[in-house]
């Protein structure tokens, strides 16, 4: 699929602080984030700033806490026998969705741990990564990095396209588009579009791939809601589009 938003080219280094806090700030007036989140100083301490990284960190911690899950089943088994089915599938599929503060976020800052144990391979066959590679919200290498695909300004279209561009194109109009496979399947438009063929997926949160149709109409409504279009408005392929989803049932 290919998209018809209009960009600007972006740099593939990561943000500055400038440039982070303002998509920050669009995220907050969008109420993608809680208005006292990355705050760059605590008032009343002696603290002269709060890292990006911590505060990425706890972004990701909140929604991936197992006891969320625990809870969420406990109870909802109260509830009457012919409503849980219908009530679970729609809670833990809209569970295995990320918001849309944590879609943008997602791998566009260096990870500060040597070694991570969670960071994907530089050359997965088929793109066949597991899902523990998914799970650090922080880039490794050239292949996981992203850029980040909004700027700051709600009323603009994307930073850069979600598709590839053929091999042959030179650098700079390259840059207008995805760069890897996580700069595809993250973007916006492309996350959660997809069904999940993965050979070694158990469900993850980080999946970017849906495994049922709730969980698409989920990041459908959370794209409608935060981009301001409908997601099918972007692509030249309606029927398919779904046909995709009626398949997908």
């Amino acid at each position: 699929m290919t998209t018809n938003s209009t960009h600007t080219t972006s740099s593939s280094n990561p943000p500055t602080d400038d440039q982070f806090y303002a998509i920050i700030q669009r995220l907050k007036n969008q109420k993608a984030l809680p208005h006292d989140s990355f705050i760059k100083e605590l008032p009343f301490f002696n603290f002269s700033s709060i890292s990006k990284e911590s505060q990425i960190k706890e972004l990701f911690q909140e929604t991936s806490d197992p006891n969320i899950y625990k809870s969420l089943i406990r109870n909802i088994m109260t509830l009457s026998d012919e409503r849980n089915s219908d009530l679970l599938t729609k809670r833990l599929s809209a569970m295995q969705v990320m918001g849309f503060g944590q879609i943008i976020l997602y791998k566009v800052l260096p990870c500060c741990e040597k070694d991570c144990p969670n960071g994907p391979r530089e050359v997965a066959p088929r793109n066949q990564y597991k899902d523990y590679e998914y799970s650090c919200p922080f880039y490794h290498h050239d292949k996981d990095k992203r850029r980040i695909a909004i700027s700051p300004k709600i009323e603009d279209e994307f930073v850069y396209k979600a598709n590839y561009l053929a091999d042959s194109k030179n650098g700079e109009e390259k840059e207008k588009h995805s760069l890897n496979y996580f700069e595809s399947m993250y973007h916006p438009l492309y996350y959660k579009m997809f069904k999940c063929k993965r050979e070694y997926c158990n469900f993850s949160q980080f999946c970017p791939f849906f495994h049922s149709e709730e969980e698409k109409k989920t990041w459908d409504n959370t794209f409608s809601n935060f981009i301001r279009k409908d997601r099918v408005s972007y692509v030249k392929d309606k029927q398919k589009y779904y046909e995709s989803s009626s398949n997908s049932q």
